[in-house]
């Protein structure tokens, strides 16, 4: 259950994009190259990622180097580095997009938007300081639970100050969010997230 041939199929679909994008253009400017890539490619290695989501260093790597091969095809990125790459074309990393992603998804449980049952939250009883949506985390003992949706977001959604949490839409959040980490050293370096286990672990 570390979902790993369902990374392989995300992976699988995104490079054969990757492929096509390169048959069909000669030259392609960052512009171009940013909406092609948007629609085509990180399409697939962001849908249903809350489900999927990789939890072993193996598979994060895997996803971010489908990212790393496309930015290198832009002209005068050989010389960069992948993280340099990205802050040219404020492109995010795939692991950043992901928490982004899990974050959106906790503010409609908590509001309200998607139904509470499908996923199983636990609120903090307000022992602890922090805005007024805070989550506790579940002791688990096997590392697939967790990195479960509900246990993997409960630090970073803890972590994000009152008027993000009870902004009054997804839009208003999303914004707020976006603001709140503009400057975070994961939105372009990934080696900075520190809850992936070695595959070794697995």
């Amino acid at each position: 259950m570390n979902f790993k041939s369902q990374v392989a199929a995300r992976i699988s679909k995104a490079n054969s994009m990757l492929f096509m994008i390169k048959r069909s253009f000669v030259y392609l400017d960052n512009l171009a190259f940013l909406k092609l890539y948007k629609v085509f490619m990180r399409v697939h290695l962001e849908f249903s990622a809350s489900v999927w989501s990789p939890w072993t260093w193996e598979l994060v790597e895997e996803c971010e180097a489908v990212q790393r091969r496309s930015t290198r095809m832009l002209m005068g990125m050989d010389g960069l580095s992948y993280e340099q790459r990205l802050r040219v074309l404020k492109l995010p990393t795939l692991i950043f997009r992901r928490i982004r992603g899990d974050l959106i998804n906790v503010y409609k449980y908590v509001h309200g938007i998607y139904d509470s049952k499908l996923v199983s939250l636990n609120f903090d009883d307000g022992e602890t300081r922090g805005h007024d949506y805070k989550l506790k985390k579940t002791r688990c003992r096997l590392n697939l639970a967790k990195y479960f949706f509900a246990n993997r977001v409960v630090n970073w959604w803890n972590e994000l100050p009152q008027e993000i949490v009870s902004a009054t839409s997804v839009h208003s959040f999303e914004a707020r969010f976006d603001k709140f980490y503009m400057n975070h050293p994961l939105k372009y370096d990934y080696r900075f997230y520190d809850n992936p286990v070695p595959s070794k672990l697995r």
